[in-house]
């Protein structure tokens, strides 16, 4: 998987879920910041979301050669940005040359 296909993988994820955030929050607004009944729409979403990413980050470790045991720095404060820009902007594998 290349870098401009796992950025468009995960944005298009980023952005639908700030819009259905953005949605759940306007018709169901808490002054209190309680969740509401709708906010449990968001749950299916986000598991969704956590697996398909993972998915797309797999694919990507594997265009850099690189163990799959990788994808557990996710669960690190700081090393998770740190795996997010190597999976960004790393060069991977030429087409051609993949086996």
């Amino acid at each position: 998987m290349s870098r401009g296909q796992y950025f468009l993988y995960s944005m298009v994820w980023i952005v639908a879920g700030s819009v259905l955030r953005g949605l759940i929050i306007l018709v169901e607004p808490d002054p209190l910041g309680n969740p509401g009944f709708l906010s449990l729409a968001f749950a299916p979403y986000f598991i969704a979301a956590s697996i398909s990413l993972l998915s797309y980050s797999a694919r990507r470790l594997n265009d850099l050669n690189r163990p799959r045991y990788w994808l557990l720095f996710f669960l690190i404060p700081f090393l998770n940005l740190g795996l997010q820009l190597i999976l960004l902007f790393a060069p991977g594998q030429d087409p051609s040359e993949a086996h």
